[in-house]
């Protein structure tokens, strides 16, 4: 087996499991009520376009309709999804894939928001975990804010990142600091 190839795993027993993570209730509701309106109105608009024979605009509404059936598929899937750090890596719970630390090639931590939420000093944090994968091609876990207890994920990958001596630009070590300078002010 190559060390660098991410596997199928049981969940670890015993002393190896080092902290469970996943996202709160109330963050896949917010998603979902972005989501499923969106596809209602969509689907409605869409469908009357269908029968006013608008065949172009009951197209673009069946494709923006898609996009908001993915985001909901997105929301549930965050729902039953748990991420398992361990001493081995990242386990993703329920499927069991567990990505080694040793194949970690880059972290990095960016913040983003909207201009409304910038002006009022609010916006996101996302944490993107690159493992390297055979064949070249990188497998990308990326983790929000929203998650619960994202500051100790952050803290553990970056100590976790750091002995497999991976890489993080310049973003990525200022977003890291402001996380835990802000954290001593409060």
């Amino acid at each position: 087996m190559r060390p660098n190839r991410q596997e199928t795993a049981t969940p670890p027993q015993g002393g190896d499991t080092m902290s469970d993570f996943a996202y709160p209730p109330a963050a896949i509701v917010a998603d979902l009520l972005r989501a499923l309106p969106g596809l209602g109105l969509c689907a409605a608009i869409g469908g009357v376009a269908l029968f006013d024979g608008s065949p172009f605009l009951a197209a673009f509404f069946g494709l923006v309709s898609l996009l908001f059936l993915w985001l909901a598929s997105q929301a549930c899937l965050r729902a039953r999804r748990t991420w398992r750090l361990t001493e081995q890596g990242v386990l993703v719970l329920p499927r069991g894939r567990l990505y080694r630390w040793e194949t970690l090639g880059e972290w990095r931590l960016r913040y983003w928001a909207g201009f409304r939420q910038a002006r009022e000093g609010r916006g996101t944090l996302a944490l993107s975990l690159y493992f390297r994968a055979p064949k070249g091609r990188a497998k990308v876990l990326r983790f929000e804010s929203a998650l619960v207890g994202f500051r100790e994920l952050v803290q553990e990958v970056a100590g976790r990142a750091d002995a497999v001596e991976a890489q993080a630009d310049e973003h990525t070590r200022h977003n890291f600091q402001a996380i835990f300078e802000t954290a001593d002010k409060q």
